[in-house]
């Protein structure tokens, strides 16, 4: 989460991190005409064998009383995974329940950046 938030910050988008148990981790200022962006988070070490890494977008705890469960359509704008071994983010719109981006997919020529500005709209004018 805190790599996240120091990148939205580097972008100068202002964010900080949600309360505990919110279905989103961030909320950010996403600018005029846009207002507040919800992200969830989802980190991985390194992907399996050498491949791409893999995201499922699950929410819960297995030893818990409610278990392991979905996210519902709402309950977070975008989702930003961590590759934390190259230390690279990636954004992506709530639609997929997974996701998968090889190394050179985070390590593409300003691919964090441009993975986020794609979600949000044009300023209006």
């Amino acid at each position: 989460m805190h790599l996240v938030l120091s990148r939205l910050m580097q972008w100068h988008m202002p964010a900080h991190a949600a309360g505990p148990g919110l279905a989103y981790d961030i909320i950010a200022e996403g600018g005029l005409g846009i207002g507040l962006i919800r992200l969830q988070v989802k980190t991985t070490a390194r992907p399996p064998r050498g491949q791409r890494y893999r995201f499922t977008l699950t929410r819960g705890f297995h030893g818990s009383a409610r278990g392991v469960f979905a996210y519902r359509a709402g309950d977070f704008d975008i989702a930003a995974f961590v590759a934390l071994d190259i230390g690279r983010v990636l954004f992506q719109a709530f639609e997929p329940s997974t996701f998968a981006a090889t190394p050179e997919n985070f390590l593409a020529p300003d691919a964090e950046r441009r993975s986020l500005s794609i979600l949000l709209p044009a300023p209006p004018r």
